[in-house]
């Protein structure tokens, strides 16, 4: 069990270090993308994007199309990081290594909860969409809803833990899958729509024509988008195991991010050709994306930023792949708006909640790790975990 390690002492690499064998190409990495941004966040979203744009059809359109556009442009930042840097450790060990470890450890301390909280989410939208369908108008008990939740979550814990390879070789079945399943939802619309009937193309011929929404909404706007977008910087997690990183991510990022821009945006083209925009928005299935959303871009906030300061600081880094730089200001931009905007504009408890909640890091912090104050137990908790896990210091010199 566990991750597949090339190990030097049975002859699997040249020098002495502990590292991961490379078995993702880059047919794998674009499935491996695809499959993990598509997913129930497709069918969600829209009902939140449309309910934010003030039911302006043409703004949500516009909003989606950005969406993908954005995470083009974060995905091309990370590939910078993945490819000059590919360790396991992702933005931590980025963001670390460019802003010290006080803000490395709050987005561990982030990252802690908002990941396994956000796979909980998209875990019980799937189970949402399994069930349903067996139940015709009545509601699906809840009690089978989150029971096939958590099933989902333990196979892929356990495929994932077993190896990276298996894992990979289901996530490229299963996008194939998606991806089908998408394309008769797009197909459709386009029928549709070249059929010309006149209340199906009657939304786009007005589709400016509703309110248009605040700064305030516009931001609530993209968390529900972005949402639909997330995972695109889940590859750089797995940048140790990429075939020719060099190469590879890059070119795995600008296939697979126009790909599903492209397929959304039919989708949602799809739905509005079907349904009115208030139909649309009368799903009542909108998680707590927003804040999740929240937390999220204000760590890729600092990741961007961690790219930005490393160009200057250490010039010399071997970068394989470099990003436009204005592309990483963009994002940084992007982020501190994401941020700030529902703040000013539409401030809600919940989001003081968010930030306190971020903040909370530092009281683990400043007394465990500023000050090392230290319990033996603990040794001996890690060290069981780590035999558990098997887990493995990185033993990698990036100069």
């Amino acid at each position: 069990m566990g991750r597949d390690f090339c190990d030097p002492a049975k002859g699997g690499d040249e020098d002495s270090e502990m590292r991961l064998k490379k078995t993702i190409g880059y047919f794998e990495g674009v499935s491996f993308i695809m499959g993990t941004i598509v997913g129930a966040g497709i069918f969600v979203s829209p009902t939140g994007v449309l309910q934010y744009s003030s039911l302006n059809v043409g703004v949500a359109l516009i909003i989606w199309t950005i969406c993908g556009i954005i995470s083009l442009m974060g995905a091309l930042c990370y590939a910078e990081l993945g490819t000059a840097l590919p360790l396991s450790g992702g933005e931590y060990s980025h963001i670390k290594r460019a802003l010290g470890s006080p803000l490395a450890f709050l987005f561990m301390w982030t990252a802690l909860f908002n990941k396994p909280a956000s796979n909980a989410a998209r875990a019980l939208l799937f189970a949402e969409y399994a069930i349903q369908p067996f139940y015709g108008e009545c509601q699906a008990p809840e009690l089978q809803k989150k029971g096939l939740a958590l099933a989902v979550l333990w196979f892929l814990g356990i495929l994932n833990g077993r190896s990276v390879k298996m894992a990979t070789w289901v996530q490229t079945i299963f996008t194939i899958l998606k991806m089908m399943a998408l394309s008769v939802i797009a197909i459709s619309g386009i029928v549709l729509l070249i059929r010309g009937r006149k209340e199906n193309v009657a939304r786009f011929e007005n589709a400016f024509d509703a309110e248009i929404p605040d700064a305030g909404q516009i931001a609530e706007a993209f968390f529900q988008g972005l949402y639909a977008y997330g995972g695109w910087w889940s590859l750089n997690y797995m940048a140790e195991e990429i075939k020719n990183p060099n190469k590879n991510i890059p070119r795995t990022v600008m296939t697979a991010l126009p790909l599903v821009t492209l397929f959304y945006l039919l989708v949602n083209v799809s739905y509005l050709t079907v349904l009115t925009p208030k139909e649309v928005v009368s799903s009542d299935l909108i998680a707590l994306t927003n804040y999740f959303g929240f937390s999220v871009w204000l760590m890729i906030g600092f990741t961007c930023t961690s790219l930005i300061v490393l160009r200057y600081r250490e010039p010399n880094l071997r970068r394989p792949y470099k990003v436009f730089l204005p592309v990483a200001y963009g994002m940084v931009a992007i982020s501190l708006f994401l941020v700030c905007a529902p703040i000013v504009w539409s401030p809600k408890v919940q989001y003081i909640y968010a930030f306190l909640f971020v903040l909370g890091g530092l009281l683990i912090y400043v007394p465990f790790v500023h000050f090392k104050i230290h319990f033996a137990f603990f040794d001996k908790i890690t060290c069981y975990l780590q035999l558990l896990l098997e887990v493995s210091h990185a033993n990698h010199k990036y100069e």
